[in-house]
């Protein structure tokens, strides 16, 4: 309601909940305004998206390995296992972007790399030492250190939490600026201060450092062949179920003795 009342235009907002899913209907062109994750930005910005505002701060990830590690750099870390965030979190992005960064392909540098569902089960695994090392929230990390013992390897560079980029390619620049200075002014209005949202200026810069998911499949760290299956359902009928049960048809050719063995 607030860019429909600044624009003098209707603003259609429309939840996507997958980050993935936002970057690639983006990049196709289906939206004019993204307001989402900084990785989700990043994505994004070679398809001709540009930022106009950022909120909510920063953040940064860490590799934080076993205390009794004897290497003390990503590059000395070849062979180890690396346990990676959620495939679609920031800070999995800022972790890519590092490795990237400094020319390491994850796939042949460690022995095993592997995303997680969750950051604390990361830490977890690192606790028990089914990982060597892990990439992890900075501030996460920070408080996970009070109370186990670890080493910190390396940091990424920060980038903003959320940020607001428009597209280019179906905007002019008038819409753009409208959209920046609404942005900008956003925290003034009441209704809108009680959300604690203010935004502040950014560049296309500030998102440098995190690696788009667009150029990474999911399931891996690289060489991972995705393949998409509409209409399936996997059903557990457990052990009572039988053969005799379930539909059958009698599939033949003409000609076929009735007694004929199938080859």
């Amino acid at each position: 309601k607030y860019l429909s009342s600044q624009l003098n235009t209707p603003v259609n907002f429309t939840p996507v909940a997958n980050p993935f899913v936002a970057a690639k209907r983006a990049s196709r062109g289906e939206y004019d305004m993204i307001i989402a994750p900084a990785h989700t930005i990043a994505s994004v910005l070679k398809a001709g998206f540009n930022p106009v505002g950022k909120e909510g701060g920063g953040v940064e990830a860490v590799f934080v390995a076993t205390q009794n590690v004897k290497w003390d750099s990503l590059q000395g870390a070849a062979g180890a296992k690396l346990g990676m965030p959620p495939f679609d979190s920031i800070q999995a992005g800022l972790a890519r972007g590092e490795l990237n960064s400094r020319s390491i392909e994850a796939k042949k540098h460690f022995k095993e790399a592997r995303y997680f569902r969750n950051q604390e089960a990361q830490l977890f695994a690192l606790e028990i030492k089914s990982m060597d090392m892990v990439a992890v929230d900075a501030a996460l990390v920070e408080k996970w250190l009070q109370s186990h013992p670890g080493k910190i390897i390396q940091g990424t560079d920060g980038a903003p939490k959320t940020a607001l980029t428009v597209n280019t390619k179906r905007m002019s620049p008038e819409q753009e600026k409208k959209v920046e200075s609404a942005l900008l002014k956003y925290g003034e209005f009441e209704t809108n201060g009680r959300k604690n949202m203010v935004f502040s200026p950014t560049k296309r810069e500030e998102f440098a450092a995190i690696s788009s998911m667009l150029n990474t499949t999911p399931n891996a760290l690289a060489g991972a062949q995705v393949i998409e299956v509409g209409g399936m359902k996997i059903l557990t009928y457990g052990r009572k179920a039988k053969v005799t049960d379930f539909p059958k048809m009698k599939i033949t050719y003409d000609g076929r003795e009735e007694n004929a063995a199938w080859r």
